[in-house]
């Protein structure tokens, strides 16, 4: 909540009112970028009351091996566990972003977060997470710097 003046009680409730997010998503993997957006969204929601949806997606070939489901399924819980209004997990199989579109647009969020890995270089050419979401997402963007 953003202070405004010793004793503006009144104006502090007025100014929780008015913010725009009441539904925040917010895409984690295994990366130590990637958990700092974890955090950084979950700090971010206890602040505005907003709900959290946090999501984490792995390769299909990866699903034999269940330590990385295990692994993810471990961290989505772990920040989850640290939130103190309502939040859901979600760990999906595919791509990345489109695991973070698909369940922005199920739950109407009114922003996405996510870090700024792969906004560099070629990658930023040819196409990364924080990207693709900038150009395909309805809803705001945050894009953390992690890197």
């Amino acid at each position: 909540m953003a202070s405004i003046g010793v004793g503006s009680r009144v104006r502090e409730t007025q100014v929780r009112r008015n913010i725009v997010f009441e539904r925040i998503v917010a895409g984690v993997s295994r990366t130590d970028t990637a958990r700092s957006v974890g955090h950084q969204a979950v700090e971010l929601a206890n602040e505005l009351g907003a709900d959290l949806h946090l999501v984490s997606s792995y390769e299909p070939h990866e699903s034999k091996e269940r330590p990385v489901e295990r692994h993810l399924s471990a961290l989505l819980d772990s920040l989850a566990a640290s939130t103190r209004g309502p939040v859901q997990t979600y760990l999906l199989p595919g791509d990345p972003a489109e695991a973070i579109l698909q369940i922005a647009g199920q739950v109407d969020a009114d922003l996405i977060v996510v870090g700024n890995k792969g906004m560099q270089g070629t990658r930023r050419v040819l196409g990364s997470v924080p990207n693709t979401l900038t150009h395909r997402s309805s809803c705001s963007v945050l894009v953390l710097a992690t890197t």
